[in-house]
C-alpha cells in the first residue's frame, strides 16, 4: 500500500514539475496538477496541504534528483579529472533529459520561496559537491581555493550550458558551437 501511496505521489510532482515548466509557478493551479496526474482532485492534498508545500516538495525532489546522479557517476576509484568529466557529463545529460528539473532550479531560485532559512538547510546535495570539489584538491587536482568559488563555476557554467542549449539551440547549430568544449573550458579554469 504505501509503495501504490509513493508512486501515487511521484505521479503528482512530476506532473507539477511538468506543468511549472509550461505555464510557471503562478500558472499550474493544484486542480490542474490533479488533472495532469491522473489523480481526484482532493487526492493532491493527501501529499500536498497546499501549493506552497507542493513547491517546496518539488525542491527537494529535484535537489535529491541531481544528488542521485551524480552519486551514479561517480566512482572515487578513478582519477579526479575523470570523476570530474564523467560528473559533469551526467548533469548535463540530466538536465537535458529533464529540462523541467533546470527551469525548476531557476524559477525557485529568483522566488519568494527560496529564503535565507531554505539556503542555511543541512543539505545532503551540496554537501556532496563541496566534498567531491575538496577531495580535488586533496589531490593536488584543483586550485586551492574555496570550495564554494569551484561549486560556483562549475554549476554556474552547467545551468549556463543548459539554459543556452533549450534557449539558443537554432543559433548555435547555425553558428556551429561546439557546446562539449565547455567541460574542458571549466577544467582548465579550476585546475591546479
Amino acid at each position: 500500500m504505501e509503495e501504490k501511496l509513493a508512486e501515487k505521489k511521484k505521479m503528482v510532482m512530476e506532473s507539477a514539475l511538468k506543468l511549472i515548466y509550461e505555464h510557471g509557478f503562478h500558472g499550474c493551479p493544484m486542480s490542474m496538477v490533479a488533472k495532469n496526474a491522473g489523480v481526484a482532485a482532493g487526492t493532491i492534498y493527501t501529499y500536498f496541504e497546499s501549493k506552497d508545500e507542493l513547491i517546496n516538495g518539488l525542491y527537494y525532489y529535484v535537489k535529491n534528483s541531481l544528488f542521485q546522479v551524480a552519486l551514479n557517476a561517480d566512482n572515487d576509484q578513478k582519477d579526479f579529472k575523470e570523476r570530474y568529466h564523467n560528473f559533469w557529463n551526467a548533469l548535463d545529460k540530466h538536465y537535458m533529459d529533464h529540462p523541467e528539473i533546470h527551469k525548476f532550479f531557476e524559477q525557485f531560485r529568483s522566488s519568494p520561496y527560496n529564503t535565507a532559512e531554505k539556503q542555511l538547510e543541512q543539505d545532503d546535495w551540496h554537501d556532496w559537491l563541496h566534498s567531491f570539489v575538496q577531495q580535488g584538491i586533496d589531490q593536488g587536482y584543483l586550485k586551492d581555493i574555496a570550495t564554494d568559488l569551484h561549486v560556483i563555476m562549475i554549476m554556474g557554467s552547467l545551468s549556463s550550458l543548459t539554459l543556452v542549449r533549450t534557449s539558443f539551440q537554432h543559433k548555435i547549430n547555425q553558428r556551429a558551437v561546439d557546446l562539449n568544449k565547455l567541460a574542458d573550458m571549466v577544467w582548465d579554469a579550476i585546475k591546479k
